[in-house]
Parts: C-alpha cells; structure tokens; sequence
C-alpha cells in the first residue's frame, strides 16, 4: 500500500529484518509490566485473580476470561502502559478505556451517550495513524456501534452474556449422564423447579428465598438516631497490638456527636454561645472540649420537664459510650470491609476506604487504609460501628501529595494527615483499590473508585421530573424524547407485577383476573444447585474424563 514505511521488511545482506514497531514493547519493558499486573488485588467478588494468569517469564497471560479481559481493558492497561509507550499512543488507548469504562456504568445519561458517540470516532480515526490496516477487523468497526445500541437498549450490564453464560455453567454442572446431556438437564429443572415451589412454604428452613447474601450486613436497625441505625456487622479479633484508650473513645465519641444529623441544632447553639464567650481562636477547641458535657446537661433537662423532644437514644447518645470492642473487619452496606494487617496476607484488597470531603473540605476527598473496626457501647445496648484509618495526605496545596496524570489520580502513601483524628462512621465509607504506580515510583499508589455487583446507589427522585424515565409515573414513550437526560434509571429496579398502579394482571381472553402480588419472587438465573444432588435418584453411569467447564472461554494473550 505504500505506507508506514517504519513497519517495512529492511534487507540486511542475505537476510531480511523488520526493526521494532514504535507502538510495541521492547522485552524488559513486558517484564515490568507483566509485574505490576501480577501485583493486582481487586476487592472481594469484583474479579478472578487476575495475578495468578501472569507469565512473567514467559511474556504472556493465560487463562484469561472475557470477563478478566473487560477488567484488564479499563483498569489496569491504563494505569500500566503510560510510561512504556510512546505519548500519541498511550492517549487513544486511554481513551478507549474511558469509553468502555462509561459504556458499562450502571447509569446512562443521554448526553453522555451523545458525547461517547462522537468520541470514538475520532479514537479510532488515531489508532488508523497508529497501527497496520490488518489491526482493523470488523470488531473494531463494531464499537462504534455501541452507544448507539445503548441509546436504544439502556445499560449494558442487564443485557451482556455474563448471566447467561454463568446459568450455562449450572446446566453443564447437572449433566450426570454425558451419554444423554438434555435428559440430565431437564432432570435436574424439573427437581430444582420442583425443590423451589416446596421452598417457598418452608418458613424455618434456608432456602434461595430467605438466604442471607454473600456480605451479610444485618440490615437496617430501627433506631431513630442515624448513628444507632447503621447496616454494618463487624466481626474478627482485632490484630496483636491493636488498643483503645480513654482518649481514643473521647475522640472517637466527638465524631459521633459531630456528624449525628439529629442533634446539629444542638451543635449550632453550642458553637454560637463559645463565640460569645471566647475568642476567635479558641472557639473550635472550646467547642470540642466543653460539647459533650454541656449537651448531657441539657438532655437531662429535657428528661426533667418531660419535653416530647427527649427520647432514651438521645439521652444514651449523650451519656456517652460505656467501653469499645475491636474487629478486624466489617460488612457495611453489602461491602466486605477488612483491616490492612489482615488485608495484606491475602489475594484480594479489601481496605481501601474513601470518604467525600464534607463541611470545610468540600473540594478535597480522603483515601486512607482500613486499620480497626471499633464498636462503641451505649446503654441499652444502643451501638456505633466506626472504622480507624491511616489517612494519606490529600491537601492539593501540599507539593508530593497527590498526582493526576491522563486523569488517573496517585497519592503518596508515605505522608499522612488526621493522626489525631483517625475515625469516621462506618457508613460513611466506599471501598476503592490502590494499584501500584510504575510511573511515580514507591511510595505512589493509583486510586480507582470501585462499583460492586447488586449494590446500588438509590437516587432521590422527584416525581414531577420529567427527565427521568419512570415507567410507574410516565408513558413509555416519554423515554425517547430528546429532553430525557436518563435512559431507564437502572438504580431504581421495577419487578413484574410489582410496579406501583398495577396490582393485577388481567387476560382479556377468558376475562379472568390473576393476582401475583403475594408469591413470592423467582430468580430464574440460579439454576439447578449441587446441594439438590441428595435428592436426584442415583443412576448408572459411564466413566468420563473430566473436561474444563470453561474451556470455551479460556483464553491466552500474549504481549
């Protein structure tokens, strides 16, 4: 074709050679990245142990599924090619990752789609001035595609293959026969459906209906103070050396009473009267010192004159905790949450901990380590679960704190900041991961904000926002106009028979009313389960070698 003469055969006396592409690696460079993929821990359930599929070695990954490869693309081959790879290429393949990264968030904004259509565009018009004509197959051509379809179809996490090829995986499990797969198959539905219909009566038993889910949190307490009615379990003896002192339960009780939404008219009072009283300066340490006490002393009162504001939590909120307990981990919210020395002896990362800057650091975001769970004691048994962190330094206006390069964000996690007030409520947490930073060297850890299966951030919807496509409020048609911003809220999940207005399904037919609204929900995609094994009858069967389940899907990448 006359182009790209870098990437020509050069004669070289009797032989032929092809000098090295400027878009390739050269060996040592594969090395250093193969090494940083294999220092990788993704939290609990979000992904394979991608590090055990690293050839250092032998330059190459193995043992790949898709699904290792959609994680690969938009977190780690970011993070790891910016210092290995020439600049014009590093920025479209970053590019890519951002866009596959926004096509699979669970909410889709219209604008954004727009956006994402034009965007790809032009990344693949860089990767033509990149790379060989041969590097552009249909599957290229096909992403461009892709917002146009999510536009149409909504979110592509509820209409990708990984529910349907993990409900294949159960039906090949129920093969018992290989002579007669279908037979067996159809067995083993007929003893699940059969198990399933008997388990829904079954009020005192485990069952698919009233089994606790992997990260159990205990669910919502009904105390009325957001402090006592946090989800959160913890559990697991503390590490060796852990302690909690009398001035660690005052400054742990501080922040309790800080950020209790039920008594901030408390707080202001207090905080006007020691500005009336003291100066400037010393108006924040008063205010901390004296609060506790002086907001004891006008509960009692209100106990006194039986004012309907008094209530027994607010009187336990402040009298203070009675003694702590600590933990080595916690479940909050669906989210497994573990302290660092127990985090760091396995394959998964579980204590990263952010928390949104609030009050004066609005701008500024904390990331830290999970370092103990610590339960406060009140009286009647009333509770708070807190977490202790080591914060790393995120001030913007600190030289060597924080780094963003091509939009990923580093922090140095050799400098901290808030040793003397290392606690927050354990719901205040959301669970991020630290990747390795080849490029800033030691010391530099990459922040990636993670999303996790089935749990979902619920909006606060207005019903008179005709933005949003609720398909309890609005026709259907609504959610094509140009001026809806959302594509069929995926945080807002509508059952069948089960939307709000629509009590009963009626079959004009035969004039007959079928009411669903008391069974109770099926999930279609478990399939047949091994525990069901014990009932399915024993038969004769041949010997067969075992064969990989998964051997469709098994892939090997070579770098």
């Amino acid at each position: 074709m006359g182009i790209r003469r870098g990437l020509w055969m050069n004669r070289d006396s009797d032989k032929a050679r092809r000098d090295l592409a400027f878009f390739s690696m050269k060996p040592n460079d594969k090395k250093e990245f193969l090494k940083f993929v294999s220092s990788v821990k993704f939290p609990d359930g979000y992904a394979s142990n991608i590090a055990r599929c690293v050839n250092v070695d032998g330059g190459k990954f193995t043992g790949l599924k898709s699904h290792d490869c959609h994680v690969f693309m938009q977190r780690l081959l970011p993070v790891g090619i910016r210092h290995l790879l020439p600049e014009d290429v590093v920025k479209p393949i970053m590019l890519l990752s951002r866009f596959f990264s926004q096509l699979t968030a669970k909410t889709l904004r219209r604008t954004d789609m727009f956006q994402l259509r034009h965007d790809i565009v032009q990344v693949l018009c860089k990767f033509e001035m990149i790379f060989p004509p041969a590097f552009f197959t249909s599957m290229m051509h096909v992403m461009v595609h892709l917002p146009e379809e999510a536009l149409l179809a909504g979110p592509v996490n509820y209409r990708w293959m990984y529910p349907i090829e993990r409900l294949l995986g159960e039906l090949k499990k129920s093969v018992r026969n290989r002579a007669k797969p279908e037979g067996s198959i159809i067995e083993a539905w007929v003893q699940y459906e059969s198990l399933t219909f008997c388990g829904m009566y079954l009020k005192d038993v485990e069952t698919v209906f009233n089994r606790p889910q992997r990260n159990n949190d205990g669910g919502m307490r009904n105390e009325k103070l957001s402090v006592f009615a946090q989800s959160a379990r913890p559990f697991g003896d503390p590490g060796r050396g852990e302690s909690f002192s009398r001035n660690d339960m005052e400054v742990a009780h501080w922040f309790v009473l800080n950020n209790c939404d039920e008594i901030m008219a408390y707080l202001d009072e207090h905080e006007q009267m020691m500005k009336r009283e003291h100066p400037s300066h010393l108006v924040a340490r008063k205010h901390r010192e004296l609060f506790p006490q002086w907001f004891l002393d006008s509960v009692n009162k209100l106990k006194s004159s039986n004012s309907p504001t008094y209530s027994d939590e607010l009187y336990n909120l402040a009298f203070g905790p009675i003694r702590a307990e600590l933990f080595s981990g916690c479940n909050v919210n669906g989210v497994k949450f573990l302290g660092a020395a127990r985090d760091d002896k396995l394959c998964t990362q579980n204590s990263g901990v952010h928390v949104p800057g609030g009050g004066e650091s609005t701008d500024i975001d904390f990331y830290g380590k999970l370092t103990t769970v610590v339960q406060l004691l009140y009286k009647d048994r009333y509770q708070v679960i807190m977490f202790k962190c080591r914060w790393f330094d995120t001030n913007p206006n600190r030289a060597g704190s924080v780094k963003i390069d091509h939009g990923v964000l580093s922090v140095n996690i050799n400098r901290t900041w808030y040793d003397d007030d290392p606690y927050i409520l354990a719901n205040m947490a959301s669970q991020i991961v630290y990747l390795d930073d080849p490029k800033a060297g030691n010391g530099w850890k990459v922040v990636q904000k993670m999303d996790h299966r089935n749990v979902y951030d619920i909006p606060e919807l207005d019903p008179s926002d005709n933005d949003v496509d609720n398909v309890a409020d609005q026709r259907l048609e609504s959610s094509m106009e140009n001026d809806a911003e959302t594509l069929r809220d995926t945080n807002v999940i509508q059952e069948p028979f089960q939307i709000e207005g629509v009590s009963s399904v009626e079959i004009p037919i035969q004039s007959i009313t079928i009411d669903l609204g008391d069974l109770p929900r099926y999930d279609v995609a478990v399939g047949p389960s091994n525990a069901d094994d014990a009932v399915i009858e024993e038969e004769e069967e041949e010997d067969w070698e075992t064969e990989s389940d998964d051997s469709d899907d098994n892939e090997m990448v070579s770098i």
